[in-house]
């Protein structure tokens, strides 16, 4: 019974976790492009 009551509780945790995962991800993919747009631009400049 009490499974049973916990369980959308879970599901909502789990949806929790994959958003920040994803917001994880694309942070650290535009920390990375950012990165590289700073190379590249050191190199246009010289």
């Amino acid at each position: 019974m009490l499974v049973s009551a916990l369980y959308p509780f879970n599901k909502k945790l789990l949806e929790y976790d994959k958003y920040w995962e994803t917001m994880e991800y694309l942070l650290n993919r535009m920390k990375e492009t950012n990165k590289a747009f700073k190379q590249e631009k050191k190199l246009l400049i010289k």
